[in-house]
């Protein structure tokens, strides 16, 4: 899972990547990979075998040494592709506005990229009472967290316009 979440950071610290259907917005300064946190995972654990599909209301609640803490939440037959499709949020995101099309997945999507976020926790758990082609909760915990600003500095015309 670390893995996954810097990769689609280390995306961001390309100039005129295109994956897929959509280009990459290159941030102005270098993602850096996030780091595992034992804390967060636990805390991830604790809600991911409650198999509620919502997202705890995390904000001022301490986790280990961060009082803001964000949480993805999804469900899956297959782990990874929990991580992909929050990352795919990118698509409803627009860096110029600071809008999404998608609240919930761009959200998703922002705190994976947040330049602020330096810590990242996650666990899985199968439900039983959840439908049977997505059986696994994942629960990701980022500290610290926000997604209320622009994840990162768009780099198009800095960083990357230089490059070109």
């Amino acid at each position: 899972m670390l893995e996954l979440h810097n990769l689609h950071r280390g995306y961001r610290n390309e100039c005129n990547l295109k994956i897929f259907r959509y280009t990459i917005i290159p941030s102005q300064k270098i993602l850096r990979p996030l780091k595992w946190n034992k804390c967060l995972e636990e805390d991830a654990k604790i809600w991911a075998r409650q198999c509620i599909n919502k997202t705890e209301e995390l904000e001022g609640k301490r986790v280990g040494k961060w009082e803001l803490v964000g949480q993805n939440i999804g469900l899956t037959t297959e782990l990874y592709d929990v991580l992909n499709e929050w990352a795919d949020g990118a698509y409803f995101y627009d860096h110029e506005t600071n809008k999404c099309n998608n609240t919930e997945l761009c959200n998703k999507y922002k705190r994976i990229v947040q330049r602020n976020t330096t810590h990242v926790g996650c666990a899985h758990h199968q439900c039983e009472n959840f439908p049977e082609r997505k059986k696994n909760i994942v629960v990701c915990n980022y500290a610290p967290s926000s997604t209320e600003d622009r994840p990162y500095v768009d780099g198009r015309k800095g960083r990357c316009k230089l490059n070109n």
